[in-house]
């Protein structure tokens, strides 16, 4: 019988900022999840801290979560988007420990971030494994990765230093069902639009070539991190006559997001709220996950073969008032490949494909 088992991989310790810090997985196994597991103490101290940034979680003091095949990077996200997307992944909130007062104090804080090859939860398909992840060759390592900042300031504003340090727990959940094929491999890639000023329909090109399970949108200012006050709305469209996915006009972002977290039953990962120096409440989230794999069917994800060019989400808003950096729109594109040798292509009983991408 076949068994999926969790392994504990190498701790990421020593954390030095902007450098990569590398564990090893188990190899030739089909890989569901990768699990980061992070953990750091904030002392807060002289009265100094007025306000809470990237919903009070410690893993605003990553830039980069990953994950890399020989070299080849199968996922390279920023770590909140990858914390947006756990939060939807989820029946709860679960049991992280964030910062949510601004007195002064010792504050012991757990995040845990899932990568998720396979596809369960809320969103996720009756048969989460049918994509998964397989070395392309189990003689080379594979590992899960993280560039740290180590930044408090992308925690809160002042007062902040880190009284025990950042360590990241890896674990690699894993079956060694090997010789059934998934029918697509998931690959997470990133993709940046700045906001220079106020914008009209500001087209944020996604070009792709693959198949797509779906899209992180987040709304980033460089010194506050996740912010609500990017985006007022938004289209998502293509260049085909049936090719408009969100809006004939322009849909506004909240009602966007509101109607994500009722479809899903759990709360997104929020932003913030300057007014009260908390994390933010249902009032403003800086993220939305566009899931093309509605109902959990790999047959509705998006295939660029046959839909048309130039995919692309019109963006009308402004920089952000919270941080006062630059401002952008992050998108992290869920793709998912056919490889050959590594992937399966389901068919009929006669033989015929069921889809094919």
């Amino acid at each position: 019988m076949n068994t999926t088992q969790r392994s504990p991989r190498p701790q990421l310790n020593g954390l030095v900022a902007g450098q990569k810090a590398e564990s090893k997985i188990v190899s030739n196994k089909r890989t569901g999840f990768m699990i980061y597991t992070v953990r750091g103490e904030i002392t807060l101290a002289g009265a100094a801290a007025t306000t809470i940034f990237n919903g009070g979680s410690i893993a605003s003091l990553l830039d980069f979560i990953g994950f890399s095949d020989a070299g080849d990077d199968r996922a390279y996200w920023p770590a909140l988007n990858f914390l947006a997307l756990t939060s939807r992944m989820g029946f709860s909130a679960g049991a992280n420990v964030r910062l949510t007062t601004v007195a002064n104090g010792v504050y012991p804080l757990v995040e845990t971030i899932v990568m998720p090859f396979a596809w369960d939860g809320p969103m996720g398909s009756s048969a989460p494994w049918e994509t998964c992840h397989l070395q392309p060759d189990p003689r080379q390592d594979s590992t899960a990765w993280v560039i740290p900042n180590l930044n408090t300031a992308l925690l809160v504003d002042a007062g902040a230093t880190i009284s025990s340090p950042v360590t990241v727990d890896v674990t690699q959940v894993y079956d060694d069902d090997i010789g059934k094929l998934p029918f697509f491999i998931p690959k997470f890639s990133p993709i940046q639009q700045s906001i220079p000023g106020a914008v009209v329909n500001l087209p944020f090109y996604l070009k792709v070539s693959n198949p797509l399970r779906g899209i992180i949108f987040s709304q980033v200012d460089s010194v506050a991190g996740i912010v609500t006050d990017i985006i007022t709305s938004v289209r998502l469209l293509d260049d085909a006559p049936d090719g408009t996915y969100i809006g004939s006009s322009s849909d506004l972002w909240d009602d966007l997001v509101r109607d994500e977290a009722r479809r899903y039953g759990a709360a997104p990962f929020l932003g913030n709220n300057v007014a009260t120096g908390v994390p933010a409440d249902m009032s403003g989230l800086g993220t939305y996950f566009h899931n093309w794999q509605d109902g959990g069917r790999l047959s509705n994800i998006y295939n660029p073969r046959n839909a048309g060019n130039n995919l692309q989400l019109q963006i009308t808003g402004q920089p952000s008032v919270v941080g006062g950096g630059s401002a952008s729109v992050n998108a992290g594109l869920i793709e998912l490949e056919q490889i050959p040798g590594k992937t399966a292509i389901p068919t009929l009983p006669d033989g015929r494909p069921i889809f094919q991408f």
